[in-house]
């Protein structure tokens, strides 16, 4: 039987299926699927010929159940979207035997292949029992213990802007967008795990023009994974910076002060 575990390693993998699902909520087994998009990848063209035409899946559903309003895996679907859409019993034998039996890539790969899984088996279609699963959140956060990163959290917009895949203000506006990005995500992992040496050395070969600043220089790191990228961060790290400077300022003050009152009672 072919090994189901997460594959932490993209060395070696050829052909495969890149998949992403909106759903109405972050329960796999209690939560529906709303849309689906799959595309399949051929590693060993798609790194020499970017214009190769990739073959592709993409159906919404409906749910048969009210969409939350507020809840992220929707991607903004809304009930009324979906509320004339077929129900997942009626694509799921089409997605499946699009599927096969390749493997699957994904990002939070677990997620999306759980809850597919039981829309299958709620649709009477064959679950992805055998199917290898390549997780590209969990590469990357591999590589991010094993470079020491600060930034350990891999959330797929913040990792596509590292590999400026995407601007730092981009959005994913769907599952097919965010299916072909993460097919170049795959892309760009393949790549680093097929260089030589360790998971650090290849990781900044990999991105060799973010060099480690020489400490001494002051310079801010300009590797994005080696601080966050939250502006409620870097606010808070510049009013520790203006805080540490004035208690520097104000104890430089004090000595002075002192000193100043030292010699003044001496020589008075």
């Amino acid at each position: 039987m072919t090994d189901t575990k997460d594959k932490k390693c993209f060395t070696g993998l050829t052909d495969a299926v890149v998949i992403v699902t909106r759903t109405t909520g972050n329960d796999p087994r209690a939560d529906r699927v709303i849309e689906v998009a799959a595309m399949k990848v051929d590693f060993t063209q798609l790194e020499y010929n970017e214009e190769l035409e990739i073959r592709y899946f993409q159906a919404r559903v409906n749910p048969e159940r009210p969409i939350p309003k507020k809840t992220e895996s929707a991607g903004g679907i809304s009930d009324r979207d979906v509320r004339k859409e077929p129900p997942f019993s009626t694509i799921g034998g089409d997605f499946r035997a699009f599927i096969g039996d390749l493997p699957i890539i994904a990002h939070n790969a677990t997620f999306h292949k759980e809850i597919v899984n039981t829309e299958l088996k709620r649709a009477g279609q064959k679950a992805l029992l055998t199917n290898p699963v390549y997780c590209t959140r969990e590469c990357i956060r591999n590589y991010l213990a094993a470079a020491h990163a600060e930034n350990t959290d891999p959330r797929l917009g913040r990792v596509l802007y590292w590999f400026s895949i995407i601007g730092k203000s981009g959005k994913l506006k769907g599952a097919m967008e965010e299916a072909y990005l993460t097919v170049k995500l795959a892309v760009a992992i393949h790549a680093i795990d097929a260089l030589p040496g360790s998971a650090k050395d290849r990781w900044e070969h990999y991105f060799e023009n973010f060099p480690t600043p020489d400490p001494a220089s002051g310079k801010k790191d300009p590797r994005p994974w080696t601080r966050s990228d939250s502006w409620m961060a870097d606010f808070g790290s510049n009013v520790m910076l203006t805080l540490t400077r004035t208690a520097q300022f104000f104890f430089l003050f004090l000595a002075g002060f002192l000193l100043v009152a030292v010699l003044l009672r001496f020589t008075g």
